[in-house]
């Protein structure tokens, strides 16, 4: 007998159709935010190299939408809103995979 497949075929369906709000993106850039500072913080040698990135900007691309950060002077991220008619200095695009397929890879582990 074959395993069981999860989420079940009619779910994934169902959860590709659902809208994210845009709060709960807001949030999630936020709590991202601070996790990474907390990481940055823990490592001394990493917190002072950050300290020389200031007012440098990042740019994160993922399933069509963009997240902007730019590192304070204190050498933290922090998120820019309304992103300036400059470049990122650095973009980083992940590959364009559904946030489903990653909810059932680490399900499965």
């Amino acid at each position: 007998m074959a395993a069981p497949t999860f989420p079940p075929p009619w779910m994934l369906e169902q959860l590709k159709a659902v809208q994210v709000p845009s709060w709960f993106k807001h949030e999630l850039e936020q709590k991202t935010i601070l996790f990474l500072n907390h990481i940055l913080q823990a490592d001394a040698n990493a917190w002072n190299r950050t300290r020389q990135l200031s007012g440098r900007r990042l740019q994160l691309n993922w399933n069509h939408d963009q997240v902007h950060w730019q590192f304070s002077p204190v050498g933290l991220l922090e998120l820019t809103e309304n992103p300036s008619s400059q470049p990122a200095d650095l973009v980083l695009s992940l590959l364009d995979i559904p946030v489903w397929s990653l909810a059932e890879h680490l399900w499965r582990g």
